[in-house]
């Protein structure tokens, strides 16, 4: 699944109800904890995707980094592995 197709379905869910974006950055023991700028940058630009592929600005997305915390990949400190740098897409559908 491309990213085009997980924000489509995205904001085909979301319609009227509330997203959440949330980056997490590879195992580092020095920044465990610690929102880094490439964290928030990449829930940002995650954000500004969804809002260029039609999601209405009526919907509020919410973004947030995790930091070192929550590895996709249980890994050792210093440790490269593409899967725990990412943005999950979080969708709250609107109360009946």
């Amino acid at each position: 699944m491309n990213c085009r197709s997980v924000f489509a379905d995205s904001i085909t869910i979301a319609d009227s109800g509330r997203v959440a974006l949330i980056s997490h950055a590879a195992s580092n023991p020095f920044k465990t904890g610690i929102v880094t700028f490439k964290t928030m940058k990449r829930a940002e630009n995650a954000a500004a995707a969804l809002r260029a592929a039609g999601l209405a600005d009526s919907i509020p997305v919410e973004t947030s980094g995790r930091g070192a915390k929550d590895l996709a990949v249980p890994t050792p400190p210093n440790t490269r592995e593409p899967l725990n740098d990412r943005a999950l897409v979080e969708i709250e559908s609107p109360s009946k």
